[in-house]
Parts: structure tokens; sequence; C-alpha cells
């Protein structure tokens, strides 16, 4: 599925429900299309969920999900930021904020149930967590 977003902000939620779904979107937003927003998302097994809120330019985003009811929210708002995401097991959760310019999340969890959540304020910022096994919990936050 390709869509192209000509509004000031975008707010993409995909969910799949049964096992075995792929869905692998790919998402131009941030407003006109100078601005050159770019989400690619993919998704495979059940009960992932993926919400973005972009609003800047020349924002880069690539989720890849497998497994179970894993979630993940980002919301970027600036210029020429970047998240790479990647889950692998079932019920991670991660939440990445963008808010500035040149920032960069990767975030890399395989497992159960581990956390991370990446804020980044600013410029230039760089940040990774990479999380294997279950239960772990990390948070950054870079002003």
């Amino acid at each position: 599925m390709s869509a192209r977003l000509g509004m000031a902000a975008a707010l993409l939620v995909a969910r799949l429900a049964s096992a075995g779904d792929l869905a692998s979107p790919e998402l131009s937003s941030g407003g006109l299309l100078s601005h050159g927003s770019v989400a690619t998302v993919s998704q495979r097994g059940a009960g992932n969920t993926f919400v973005l809120d972009q609003r800047g330019s020349a924002d880069r985003l690539s989720v890849a999900q497998r497994g179970r009811q894993n979630t993940a929210t980002v919301k970027q708002d600036g210029y020429a930021n970047t998240v790479e995401l990647q889950q692998e097991g079932s019920g991670n959760d991660a939440f990445i904020v963008q808010n500035g310019t040149g920032n960069s999340a990767l975030v890399d969890q395989h497992g159960t149930t581990n956390s991370a959540r990446i804020e980044q304020y600013g410029r230039d910022a760089s940040a990774r967590i990479t999380q294997t096994g279950n239960g772990k919990r990390a948070i950054v936050i870079q002003h």
C-alpha cells in the first residue's frame, strides 16, 4: 500500500489483526511533497500496532515489527530526524519523540515485554537502545 498525505501533519495508525498477516505500507508525509518526510513500515504477526505523528520535513522513519502484540509510537517534529526501529518477539513497546534537527534514534528489541523510550530535543543527538531477552527497560532523554 502506498499513500501520499498532503496536509500539514500526518498521523498513521497501523494494526494487524490476525496471525500471518503481512503489511508493508510506504508513506510520504509532512505537508507539501517538497517537505520530503518518508515512513516505511513492515509488520508481520498478530496484533502489532504502530502510531506515527510526523510533522516536520525531511524526516525519515523505518519500522519493522515481527511477532505478536508489539507496539511502537513515533513522534517527529523538526528537520532531518531519523528513526530506525526493529521489534521481534511479543509484547515489546517502544516510544520515540524527536523535536529538533538532525537527531538519530535506533531501537532494536528482541524478546518479550521489553520497553524502550527515547526523547530527543535539540540538534544532532544520537541514541541507540538494543534489548535482547525479556523484561528489559531503557530510557534515554537528550536535550
